[in-house]
């Protein structure tokens, strides 16, 4: 039963936590090295194209 608890909490919690951290590492490295658009003068880290987004509402 205690092995039952332990993969269970392993599959729901630490594997999605894991796959969602190398989500966000993946995509901003992607992100930063792409050469297609560059985005660096107004770099957010959460999203290097804020600047360009039509929600960005700041000085263009």
């Amino acid at each position: 039963m205690r092995t039952l608890i332990a993969f269970c909490l392993l599959y729901f919690l630490l594997l999605p936590m894991l796959g969602g951290a190398l989500a966000f590492l993946g995509g901003m490295l992607r992100a930063r090295f792409a050469e297609q658009r560059k985005a660096y003068a107004g770099y957010h880290p959460m999203n290097p194209f804020y600047r360009s987004s039509p929600y960005h509402f700041g000085k263009r």
